[in-house]
């Protein structure tokens, strides 16, 4: 999932070169059941979209995180503060969580 069109048109290139069998779906991880994800996903994965969210979306997609999960999925989020080393961004723990 992606909000970018670009992104999402380059992944399906991607994907249709190496002949895997995946869907990527445009729109907004604070909505992603409008959007259409389905749902019972074991396993969900951020990369950077964390950094760039403010507390009320990143409210909003823990909603929508556990609304499409299964209930034992696994989540994994990468989030980095870019070019220094320093405290991770705003919401941002070195401590695992069980839940949203």
């Amino acid at each position: 999932m992606d909000v970018v069109p670009k992104a999402i048109r380059a992944a399906e290139r991607r994907a249709l070169e190496a002949g895997t069998d995946v869907a990527f779906v445009e729109g907004d991880l604070t909505a992603q059941r409008s959007a259409g994800v389905g749902s019972g996903f074991s396993f969900l994965l951020d990369v950077e979209c964390f950094n760039h969210l403010n507390d009320a979306q990143r409210a909003a997609v823990g909603r929508e995180v556990n609304a499409v999960a299964s209930p034992d999925a696994t989540i994994l989020v990468v989030v980095w503060a870019r070019a220094h080393r320093g405290p991770l961004p705003p919401g941002a723990s070195l401590a695992p969580r069980s839940t949203w």
